[in-house]
C-alpha cells in the first residue's frame, strides 16, 4: 500500500512538471545576438535634387556620304580600302557599262551628224538655196542629237564612281567581280572633321528639350569627355519604345564613327529616395544595405538602385521613407546582429 501512495506522488509531480511546461509559450525567449557597436544609423528620405539624365548612343561622323550604283553591271576595279583616306574627286571604284558606252558611242555619232547636217543647212539657208524652215529643222536636230549625247555620256560617267568630298573609306560593300544594280550601295565615306551622337530620349522629355541646349557627352572607351548641344530633335515619337531620336554634337581627339557613347542632359527637379552611396553593400549580385528595425535588430535589405548623385544613390524599391539604415561603419554590422548603441551622423 505505501508503494502505490509513493507511485501515485511521483506521477503527480511528473503531471505538475508537464502541464507547468506546455504552459509555456514556444519561442518567447529571444536569441542571443551579437552586439553591433561602433556604426552610424541615418534615415531614409525623399529628398528633391536636379536629377540629370543619361542616355546612350553611338558616334556618328558628322557627314556621311553613301556611294550607290546608278547602272547595273560587273564591277571591274575597286581602288580604296575600307579605313583608307580619300580626297575629293579620287576615283574609287570602275564599273564595266558595255551597254551604256555602246549608247554612248551611237550618241555621239548622231550628234557628229546632225552638227555637220547644221552647218550645211546653215549655208543653203543663208544663200537662199532652201527655206527657213527646213534650217529651223536642222538646228531643232542638232540640239535634240546634243542632249542625247549628254545624257548618254553622263550615264556613262556613273561607270567611274568617285569621292564627293575628303574623307575617310567607312564601309566598303563591293569586290571585284561583285553584279550590282541601280540603287545598290557600294561606299560610304565619312567626312571626320566633325562628329556626332545619335541617341533616343523618353518621351517625357519630349517637352524638356529645345534646339542648342547643352550636353555632356563621354566616350568611355577612350576616356574622353566633352561639351555638346543638341542639334536635331525628332518632332515624332517611335510608338514600339516610347522614345524619339536625338543628335548632338560631339567634340574630342581620337573619335570615329560607331564609338560608343553616354550623353548627359539637363537635369530637372525631381523628388528620389536617397540614401549614402557609402551605406551601400554588394553581396554577390545584389546591392543592398543594413536595416536598422525598431528594436535595433540589423538585418541585411536587397534595394534595387537606380542613378547616382554626387555621393547619394537612388533607391527604386526595397526601402520606404523613414526607415533606418547603417550608414557609416557597415564593415562592422553584424547580419542579425543588435546594435549596443545607436549613434546618429
Amino acid at each position: 500500500m505505501r508503494r502505490i501512495m509513493i507511485g501515485l506522488v511521483v506521477a503527480s509531480l511528473w503531471i505538475v512538471v508537464l502541464i507547468a511546461g506546455c504552459g509555456k509559450t514556444p519561442g518567447t525567449t529571444e536569441p542571443k545576438r551579437p552586439l553591433v557597436s561602433g556604426v552610424e544609423v541615418g534615415t531614409v528620405q525623399f529628398r528633391e535634387v536636379d536629377a540629370p539624365h543619361e542616355s546612350v548612343g553611338t558616334v556618328k561622323a558628322g557627314t556621311v556620304s553613301v556611294l550607290s550604283s546608278k547602272l547595273m553591271g560587273t564591277v571591274l576595279a575597286v581602288h580604296v580600302r575600307q579605313g583608307e583616306t580619300v580626297h575629293a574627286g579620287q576615283l574609287l571604284l570602275e564599273i564595266e557599262a558595255r551597254d551604256v558606252a555602246a549608247q554612248a558611242s551611237a550618241a555621239a555619232a548622231q550628234r557628229n551628224l546632225a552638227q555637220a547636217t547644221f552647218e550645211r543647212y546653215k549655208r543653203l539657208a543663208d544663200s537662199g538655196a532652201i527655206s527657213r524652215q527646213d534650217f529651223d529643222i536642222a538646228a531643232a536636230q542638232r540640239k535634240i542629237a546634243e542632249s542625247d549625247y549628254d545624257r548618254a555620256a553622263a550615264t556613262l560617267a556613273f561607270s567611274r564612281v568617285t569621292a564627293p568630298v575628303d574623307g575617310v573609306v567607312s564601309d566598303r560593300r563591293v569586290d571585284v567581280g561583285t553584279m550590282v544594280s541601280p540603287g545598290q550601295t557600294l561606299l560610304a565615306v565619312d567626312d571626320p572633321s566633325t562628329f556626332v551622337v545619335e541617341t533616343n530620349l523618353e518621351e517625357r522629355w519630349a517637352s524638356r528639350l529645345s534646339i542648342g541646349e547643352a550636353v555632356t557627352v563621354s566616350f568611355p572607351s577612350i576616356d574622353v569627355s566633352s561639351s555638346g548641344k543638341v542639334l536635331e530633335i525628332s518632332p515624332s515619337i517611335d510608338s514600339s519604345s516610347r522614345t524619339f531620336y536625338v543628335k548632338v554634337s560631339a567634340m574630342g581627339p581620337n573619335l570615329r564613327s560607331g564609338l560608343y557613347a553616354r550623353v548627359s542632359f539637363p537635369g530637372i527637379r525631381e523628388r528620389l529616395l536617397l540614401v549614402s552611396t557609402k551605406a551601400l553593400i554588394r553581396k554577390g549580385q545584389l546591392d543592398g544595405v543594413y536595416a536598422v528595425a525598431s528594436d535595433g535588430v540589423v538585418a541585411f535589405r536587397p534595394v534595387k538602385v537606380g542613378r547616382v548623385f554626387a555621393g547619394d544613390t537612388e533607391i527604386l524599391s526595397g526601402l520606404g521613407d523613414g526607415e533606418q539604415i547603417v550608414v557609416n561603419g557597415i564593415e562592422k554590422a553584424i547580419d542579425g546582429g543588435k546594435l549596443a548603441e545607436v549613434k546618429k551622423p
